[in-house]
């Protein structure tokens, strides 16, 4: 999810990026977050 900051560095570090967003899709304590989907092109 968005706020998880430090979840998406871990990911940008291993050269991950992102293909794609929900936004406000996930409900936590009364709050909309938007889900990132990351992904890693690999070289086959």
């Amino acid at each position: 999810m968005t706020p998880n900051l430090a979840s998406i560095k871990l990911f940008k570090r291993f050269a991950f990026v992102q293909w794609g967003e929900l936004p406000n899709v996930c409900e936590v304590d009364g709050n909309l977050y938007s889900v990132l989907g990351l992904g890693l092109g690999l070289k086959l």
